[in-house]
């Protein structure tokens, strides 16, 4: 089982250490494939909330 997290950073230089992490609530998921697919999606619906340029990385972290 995996489960969707994504870290998202600002880009501007003044907040260089303003990162946070979305944790999705759906999962967790059975395959990595899944966990990805998931972590692309949201990747994608974070710029309808967050106007300021950021950065985001996914990460499909195992459960138990």
């Amino acid at each position: 089982m995996f489960k969707t997290l994504i870290l998202v950073c600002a880009l501007d230089v003044a907040n260089i250490d303003n990162c946070y992490i979305v944790e999705d609530e759906y999962g967790p998921y059975s395959t990595r494939a899944e966990c990805v697919l998931r972590a692309e999606e949201m990747q994608r619906e974070l710029s309808y909330y967050i106007s300021e340029p950021v950065k985001s990385y996914h990460k499909c972290e195992a459960s138990i």
